[in-house]
């Protein structure tokens, strides 16, 4: 699984239509393909009276992202590939795009459908907003109080958050971090407290 990668701030729902058909995306955040499939099961249950729903998924896994897509009936590659275009575009992960699409009596053809899928997901997930997701790790530290502002200056300054402060004859801190900086981490810690610091799995 990567350390480190963008997924979406928030669900969404947004609409738009292209020569007077219309289509809704729903860009959603995803876990698993659990999690996937009862989504896109409540996406055609609400619009269950439109023909097409195609989609497409990227799931950051444990050894490698798992890549799908579907044009759900719809020309071969005008629709779920297009979707992914628009996911990679913003270079997401753990997120599914699924496109609902309503005729409305004038045909696209299928560079027009090309083109509105990829929009119609594109614009969801702009207005969804992304943030950066970190795979972490905790630690327990605990050092002398001479060592106190030196440690706690360098934890503002990187990424590691205090998860518990249980202080007593010693610091003791339940800190977490980017697993991706556990080495560094490490030794920066062990040059500051000149070797004195404790450290133990969380």
């Amino acid at each position: 699984m990567n350390n480190e990668y963008k997924t979406l701030i928030k669900d969404l729902e947004s609409e738009i239509k292209v020569q007077r058909s219309k289509f809704i995306a729903n860009a959603i955040q995803i876990e698993s393909m659990d999690e996937f499939s009862e989504k896109i099961t409540l996406v055609k249950k609400k619009y269950f009276d439109a023909s097409h729903h195609p989609y497409a998924f990227i799931l950051n896994g444990e050894n490698s992202e798992k890549v799908k897509y579907s044009d759900d009936g719809e020309p071969s590659l005008s629709s779920g590939k297009p979707i992914l275009d628009a996911i990679n575009k913003h270079c997401l992960k753990n997120v599914a795009v699924i496109v609902t699409r309503y005729f409305g009596g004038v045909k696209l053809g299928v560079g027009g459908l090309r083109r509105a899928y990829f929009k119609s997901a594109d614009e969801c997930l702009i207005n969804a907003g992304t943030k950066t997701v970190y795979d972490t790790s905790r630690m327990i530290l605990i050092f002398d109080y001479g060592f106190m502002n030196s440690v706690m200056r360098y934890l503002q300054e990187s990424r590691c958050k205090i998860i518990e402060n249980d202080s007593d004859e010693k610091v003791k801190l339940d800190i977490e971090f980017a697993k991706s900086d556990k080495e560094y981490i490490l030794r920066i810690l062990t040059e500051i407290s000149n070797g004195t610091i404790e450290i133990y799995e969380s």
